[in-house]
């Protein structure tokens, strides 16, 4: 595969994975998430691979009132990876308690938009949880891990290692 840092080439999302994992040594929840995920993570992007917005999170999305709709923004981060990969990302901003419920309205309302196979509602928590250890492998690249940004925001990265070890998807 050509090196995405090249002008005109997008990442792939196996490759951002494989990637991560080359820098996740000495952080056990990320090695376990890693042994555990690279299997379907390379098949998903194997069997279906498209452009992907990369970063689909309420800070991206702004409300056209006018209009009376959401509006998607910052298109900095593409991937070309799984089709449910944006979903995977907007999933991760959600709390445990109200997780599930607003999950499936998200995945009702993406697919009034957007065709989604089937069986990414069996694979999607999978997936969640493979976006959340890349997010992490990303804060943890160097074995050390931080306290987090200090925010409390749900993808910080002690948030991501502790849904990660509780498996929270």
């Amino acid at each position: 595969m050509p090196d995405p840092g090249e002008s005109g080439v997008f990442a792939r999302w196996d490759w951002l994975w494989q990637r991560a994992a080359q820098g996740i040594a000495r952080v056990l929840i990320l090695e376990r998430a890693f042994e555990r995920l690279t299997p379907e993570v390379l098949a998903w992007n194997a069997e279906e691979a498209v452009m992907t917005h990369g970063d689909l999170r309420p800070g991206n999305v702004i409300w056209d009132a006018g209009h009376g709709q959401a509006v998607i923004i910052d298109f900095d981060e593409p991937v070309l990876g799984p089709a449910a990969l944006d979903l995977a990302r907007a999933g991760l901003e959600l709390g445990a308690a109200e997780g599930p419920e607003l999950m499936s309205a998200l995945l009702a309302g993406y697919r009034l938009e957007q065709p989604l196979d089937p069986v990414w509602d069996d694979r999607l928590p999978r997936l969640r949880a493979a976006r959340a250890a890349l997010m992490a492998a990303w804060g943890a690249g160097d074995g050390h891990v931080s306290s987090g940004s200090g925010s409390g925001a749900v993808v910080s990265l002690p948030r991501l290692l502790g849904r990660l070890e509780r498996w929270e998807f």
